[in-house]
């Protein structure tokens, strides 16, 4: 078919890639797709660019000739770009969309309400910036752990009786554990937002709230972040945990005037919570920052990739057909994936299971719940307001029965087969190629 007419680029724009391969990777960036292709695949973009507006019949064969490739691997590779809209019939589409550019959309994450415009508040997150100094952060971070140290050390040599804590009521519970949180959560993501400002890097969806798999959570938009370097891709995903220590130090303020023992459990479960958010299995902060410390961008899809050509290496499948997509990296990153892989199949596992047997999961992530038992026995069953907590923690679960059941089993119950499907016979075709 692509023989028969003529052949134009869509306006775009390209960027290398900061990685770990041996060879260049890029990010082509255009109005109908943002995708990562290899140094062939650019170079064959480039080349035809010189030649569009030929027809396919003339086009293919020097493409061939230039690339030293088959003719037929050429036209396989031209008919996926025009899947993606790169490559059109047209002049006017070649220019069509001036001035807006593709987003990629996470499928698991089904639906987002923005709470905040970063780029009309450009000027309030550039005024944060100078917390990203040396002469800040250091003293903060020393602050927030030498402070949680020093609460747990308090509170195992003496069981938190060193001090009067003052129990007030359930309603003490409820302010410093949702509003709270919620207050931390907000100035978390102002952190990744303010991280994107330092780097002049826009953050068109800003900041906002939405449901990943069955989690109600907040989000920032740090997908331009790819533009940058590793080392300053990794301080935009540290950055939110790094603006939730300086809540800590707040918090730990408040608690040395009030002496709530509320605020006492609440920073006693901070490590827990860091550890639910910066867990590298699920696309989040710790997700992000793995990636960038081993230098491979679209670790997860590349995952896949990886485990459908062992399985055609092994059992020679039909549709797992495909090279190796750490052909190109370190030896070590390869086997560094391959535990990973390990993990995050068990994680998974606990993750879905547990939701199957605990509807209320959604809530009982938020709260750290799952942690909070552990978290408990740890301290030795000496947390405050038991009671208040478990009333607390019962109001949740109702809440997450509702909540979760109908946006697990509506939203998901269809949907996710449908775009496994779709995803693997995509991966199956870029993998060809």
């Amino acid at each position: 078919m692509i023989r028969d007419k003529s052949l134009f680029v869509r306006r775009h724009e390209v960027v290398s890639l900061d990685i770990l391969a041996s060879f260049r990777r890029y990010r082509i960036h255009s109005s109908c797709c943002d995708i990562e292709v290899g140094e062939g695949t650019k170079r064959l973009i480039d080349l035809l660019a010189e030649y569009e507006g030929k027809r396919g019949e003339e086009i293919i064969p020097l493409l061939a000739e230039r690339l030293d490739q088959s003719e037929d691997l050429v036209e396989k590779t031209l008919d996926l770009l025009i899947r993606y809209g790169l490559v059109v019939f047209s002049e006017e589409e070649k220019h069509d969309s001036e001035g807006e550019y593709y987003r990629n959309r996470m499928e698991t994450f089904w639906w987002r309400w923005r709470l905040l415009d970063t780029e009309r508040h450009g000027g309030f997150l550039r005024g944060l910036t100078f917390l990203f100094s040396w002469w800040v952060a250091i003293p903060v971070v020393f602050l927030a752990i030498g402070l949680l140290g020093w609460l747990y050390v308090e509170f195992f040599s003496h069981g938190g009786g060193g001090f009067e804590w003052r129990y007030y009521s359930f309603w003490d519970y409820l302010l410093v554990f949702y509003v709270g949180t919620q207050l931390k959560l907000l100035w978390h993501e102002i952190g990744h937002a303010a991280a994107m400002k330092k780097y002049n890097v826009p953050s068109p969806d800003g900041i906002g709230v939405g449901f990943y798999y069955f989690l109600f959570v907040a989000y920032t938009d740090t997908h331009e972040s790819w533009n940058l370097p590793r080392s300053r891709r990794m301080v935009v995903s540290v950055a939110g945990f790094y603006f939730e220590l300086m809540v800590v130090v707040l918090f730990f303020g408040v608690l040395f005037l009030t002496r709530s023992a509320a605020m006492r459990d609440y920073l006693l479960l901070f490590p827990f919570t860091v550890l639910s958010i910066f867990n590298p299995f699920l696309k989040m902060d710790g997700y992000w920052f793995f990636s960038d410390l081993l230098g491979v961008t679209n670790l997860q899809t590349k995952l896949r990739r990886w485990w459908s050509f062992w399985w055609g290496r092994l059992f020679a499948r039909e549709f797992s057909k495909g090279e190796n997509p750490f052909a190109d990296y370190p030896r070590w990153i390869e086997w560094a994936v391959m535990v990973y892989g390990v993990f995050f199949v068990g994680f998974m596992l606990f993750f879905f299971g547990g939701f199957l047997f605990k509807i209320w999961l959604p809530v009982a992530l938020s709260w750290n719940e799952m942690l909070f038992e552990p978290a408990k026995q740890l301290i030795g069953g000496h947390l405050a307001g038991g009671e208040m907590v478990d009333q607390l923690n019962r109001w949740l679960r109702y809440a997450g029965i509702f909540v979760g059941g109908v946006m697990f089993f509506v939203g998901w119950g269809v949907r996710l087969p449908i775009k496994i499907l779709q995803s693997a016979k995509i991966n199956r075709e870029e993998s060809s190629t």
